[in-house]
This record gives C-alpha cells, sequence and structure tokens, in this order.
C-alpha cells in the first residue's frame, strides 16, 4: 500500500479485506493513494498520503490511520488523484468544499493555487459529487451537471480541451447520478440513460 491507504495502521499491503474501522461511518471514497470516510456525526477521516493537502486539515502529513479532518457538517466525500471533495449540509443548503492538488483547476476554485485547508467552491445546490484523476463534478438539485478542472480528453463534456478553473455547466437538467474516471465522466440521467464523454 506504501502510503498507509488502507488505513489498517501499517504501510503493508492486505490480500483480503480487513477491518479498519469498527462503526459509525457511512460513506467512503478512495483515491490514487489516500482514503476518506464520513462518519455518521458528519466528521470527516483521511489517511494514506497527504502529498499536496489532500487531507484538507493545513498539512501535508501522511497517515496510516485514519484522522479526523473535518470536525462536522459532512454527508458525502469523492476523492481524485491528489485532490478530496466533500459536501457539507448546512440546515437545508448543501455546499461544496474542495483540498489539495489544484494545478489543472480541479478544485473549481477560480484559481490554480493548491489548498491544504479545505475551501468552499460551491454555496448552495449540490447533491451528488465525483472525483477523478484531475478532475471534478457536480449534480446540482435541478438535475443539472457541472464540472471543473482537467479536461485534455474532453473528460468535461463542454465541447473543449481547456481546462476549467470554475465549474461550468455541462448537462442542463434531468441527471440523477454521476461518475468520474482517469480521463472520462459517465452521467446517468433519470430516465435511465447514460451519457458519456471523454477517452475512449
Amino acid at each position: 500500500i506504501s502510503d498507509g491507504q488502507l488505513g489498517s495502521g501499517s504501510n503493508i499491503d492486505s490480500k483480503t479485506f480487513v477491518q479498519v474501522v469498527s462503526g459509525e461511518a457511512m460513506a467512503v471514497a478512495a483515491g490514487d493513494s489516500h482514503s476518506l470516510m464520513v462518519k455518521q456525526d458528519g466528521s470527516v477521516w483521511a489517511t494514506g498520503s497527504n502529498a499536496d493537502g489532500k487531507f484538507g486539515d493545513g498539512s501535508k502529513r501522511s497517515r496510516n490511520n485514519f484522522v479526523q479532518v473535518v470536525t462536522g457538517g459532512a454527508e458525502a466525500v469523492a476523492a481524485g488523484r491528489s485532490h478530496s471533495l466533500i459536501v457539507k449540509k448546512e440546515g437545508t443548503v448543501k455546499t461544496l468544499w474542495a483540498a489539495g492538488l489544484n494545478n489543472h483547476g480541479q478544485l473549481g476554485d477560480g484559481s490554480d493555487i493548491t489548498r491544504e485547508s479545505f475551501v468552499q467552491v460551491v454555496s448552495s445546490g449540490v447533491e451528488a459529487i465525483a472525483a477523478g484523476y484531475a478532475h471534478s463534478m457536480i449534480l446540482k438539485d435541478d438535475g443539472s451537471v457541472w464540472a471543473a478542472g482537467w479536461n485534455i480528453f474532453h473528460q468535461l463534456g463542454d465541447d473543449s480541451k481547456i481546462n476549467r478553473y470554475n465549474f461550468v455547466k455541462v448537462i442542463s437538467s434531468n441527471a440523477k447520478g454521476i461518475a468520474a474516471g482517469y480521463g472520462h465522466s459517465l452521467v446517468l440521467k433519470k430516465d435511465g440513460s447514460v451519457w458519456s464523454t471523454g477517452l475512449n
């Protein structure tokens, strides 16, 4: 495992599934070399490589056990190669927060500045998130899909190869699911159809 991304307390690879958290988890995400978890109290925990500050805890210190990086309010996480996304719920408002490597604009904060602490990048309407190698996707509560980051393979689906440093709308309505890979993206629509774009 090399970086402790299993959260087992060691850097030894495992050939079978081993329990690393005893309870209270409600969501998980796996990046290239780090892992994220949301507990039922809304706290976010991370383990593995923390290069580029993708834990969002203000450091670059890697771990081989899960450590708390956000105290509460979270309900979903997504992990890219070297960035992390969190959906927070504040009352009825769902916001997007991002941390980590930002060289292609994958955090969607309007810059290419790497962030070692989570920054809010979308202030409302976030329903679901997905993180690819170096791009990010948002499903909003109106059924629209938005994307930011690396776009060399058209993975954002905006009919360009231009990296986007802010989230741009790529599907107008009727989406209900999203997924992101290394250089491609998928959208599930409410009628059960699947739409894809990017590296093929």
